[in-house]
C-alpha cells in the first residue's frame, strides 16, 4: 500500500468521525433553535413591511449568511489534498456543497419555524423563494470571484440585475413562480459551470502579492502584526460576529422588562470572544510554537503580546456592549461604570485561564493539525460556565478563584511549559 492511499484512507475515517459530530451537533441545534425568529418576523410585520420586502430582506440574509458559511468551510489544505490523490472537480464541488448542506437546512429551518409559528401565509412564498435565491446567488458569486475573469463578473452583475428586476416589479402570482423557478435552474446551472473551472485557479492562489518596499509601522513588529491577523481570520469573525448578533438581538427584546440581563450578556459575550480567540490562541502556533519555546525570552513576549492584545480587544467589545445598552436603559454613568469595572474583571480572569488550559489540552492529529482535545473542550467550557456564574451571584468566591489564576498564569508565563 502506498503512502498517499494509507494517507486517502486516514483521511476519509476521520472525515467520517467528523461528519458524525456534525451530524450530531445539527440535530442538537435543530432542537434547540428558539422562536425568537418569530418576535423579530412579527415585529417586522408590525412594521407594515410589504410582502415583497420580506423577499428582499431574506434575500439579502441568505446571501450574507451563504458567504460566510463557504469561507468558513473552505479549507485550501483540505482542497489540496483531495486534488492531490486523484480527486477531480466535480468531486470537489460536490463535497463543498454537502458541507454546506447542514447550514441551509438550518437556515431553511428558521424559515419553517415562521411558519409553525403562526406567520401569515402570504409571507411563507416571499421568504423562501427570496432565500434561496440569495444562497444561489452568493454560490455564483463565490466560484466568479475564485475564477476571476472580466466576463465571470458581468455574469454576476447580469443575475444581480435580473434577480432585482424580479424583486421590483409587479407579476401576477403564477408568473412570479414561473420566473422564480427559471432564475434557480439558471444560476444554478452557472454555479456548477463555473465550479467546474474555478478549482484550478483556487489551487494556484497563494495570496494577495505584496510590495516588498512597503514599510509600515506593523512590518517593525512581526509579532503583533502576526497576532492581529490572527484576530481578524475571517472565519474567527465571522463565528464571533453569529454569537454577538445573537446576543443583541436577544438583548433588544428582554432587556426592557428584565435590565438585569446586561451584565449577564455582557459576560456571555465576554466568554465568547475569550473561547474563539484566547483558548485557541496557542493553537494557531502549531510548529511555530517550538520556536518561542527555545528561550524564556521569547516565550514570556509571545504570552505578554498574546495578553495584552486579546485583553484590548476583549474589554474594547465588552465596553462599547455596556456603555450602548446603558445609554439606551438610562442608566446612571456610576453604576454603569461598576458592570464595566467586573466585567473588565471577568474578561481578564477568562484570557489568563483559558490561554493556559487550551495549551495544556493541545493535540496533534495524524494530519499534523493542532488542535484541543475534545475532553479538553468540554473542561474549558464547563469551567468558564463555573466562573461566569460565580461571577453573577458569588463576587467574593469569584475575587479569590481569580487571583489563583492569576498567580497560575504567572507560574505559566515565568517557565516554558
Amino acid at each position: 500500500m502506498t503512502s498517499i492511499k494509507l494517507c486517502e484512507i486516514l483521511y476519509l475515517n476521520q472525515l467520517r468521525k467528523l461528519t458524525k459530530m456534525d451530524a450530531a451537533l445539527f440535530i442538537l441545534l435543530l432542537i434547540l433553535i428558539p422562536n425568537g425568529l418569530a418576535n423579530v418576523t412579527l415585529r417586522l410585520n408590525s412594521l407594515g413591511f410589504k410582502a415583497m420586502m420580506w423577499a428582499i430582506i431574506y434575500g439579502i440574509s441568505g446571501f450574507l449568511i451563504h458567504i460566510g458559511i463557504s469561507i468558513s468551510t473552505s479549507k485550501i489544505e483540505e482542497i489540496r489534498f483531495l486534488w492531490s490523490i486523484g480527486k477531480g472537480n466535480l468531486f470537489l464541488t460536490q463535497y463543498t456543497m454537502i458541507k454546506k448542506v447542514p447550514f441551509l437546512i438550518l437556515l431553511l429551518w428558521m424559515v419553517v419555524g415562521q411558519i409553525l409559528w403562526g406567520v401569515h401565509n402570504n409571507h411563507i412564498y416571499n421568504m423562501v423563494s427570496g432565500l434561496i435565491i440569495g444562497v444561489l446567488f452568493a454560490e455564483i458569486f463565490g466560484y466568479i470571484m475564485l475564477f476571476r475573469k472580466f466576463y465571470g463578473y458581468a455574469i454576476s452583475f447580469f443575475f444581480l440585475s435580473l434577480n432585482v428586476i424580479y424583486f421590483i416589479l409587479p407579476m401576477s402570482l403564477s408568473v412570479r413562480i414561473l420566473t422564480w423557478l427559471l432564475l434557480c435552474i439558471s444560476m444554478g446551472y452557472i454555479a456548477l459551470y463555473f465550479a467546474q473551472r474555478s478549482w484550478s485557479v483556487f489551487l494556484q492562489y497563494h495570496g494577495p502579492k505584496k510590495n516588498l518596499n512597503r514599510r509600515g509601522w506593523l512590518s517593525q513588529s512581526p509579532l503583533l502584526k502576526k497576532e492581529l491577523l490572527f484576530i481578524i481570520r475571517r472565519g474567527n469573525l465571522f463565528s464571533f460576529f453569529i454569537l454577538a448578533l445573537g446576543i443583541e438581538v436577544l438583548n433588544y427584546y428582554i432587556i426592557r422588562e428584565s435590565p438585569l440581563i446586561l451584565p449577564i450578556s455582557s459576560a456571555v459575550l465576554s466568554w465568547f470572544a475569550v473561547d474563539i480567540w484566547a483558548v485557541k490562541s496557542l493553537i494557531i502556533e502549531e510548529k511555530g510554537l517550538l520556536i518561542y519555546k527555545a528561550t524564556l525570552f521569547a516565550w514570556k513576549k509571545m504570552l505578554r503580546t498574546k495578553w495584552l492584545i486579546l485583553c484590548v480587544v476583549t474589554i474594547g467589545i465588552i465596553s462599547m456592549h455596556q456603555w450602548v445598552w446603558g445609554i439606551y436603559l438610562h442608566i446612571s454613568p456610576m453604576s454603569l461604570l461598576i458592570q464595566i469595572i467586573w466585567n473588565v474583571f471577568l474578561s481578564i480572569t477568562l484570557i489568563s485561564f483559558g490561554m493556559p488550559l487550551g495549551y495544556k489540552f493541545i493535540s496533534i492529529d495524524y494530519l499534523g493539525n493542532y488542535r484541543i482535545k475534545f475532553f479538553g473542550n468540554w473542561v474549558i467550557a464547563m469551567s468558564m460556565l463555573l466562573l461566569l456564574y460565580l461571577h453573577q451571584f458569588h463576587k467574593v468566591l469569584f475575587a479569590v478563584i481569580s487571583i489563583m489564576i492569576y498567580i497560575r498564569f504567572i507560574f505559566f508565563y515565568r517557565k516554558v511549559s
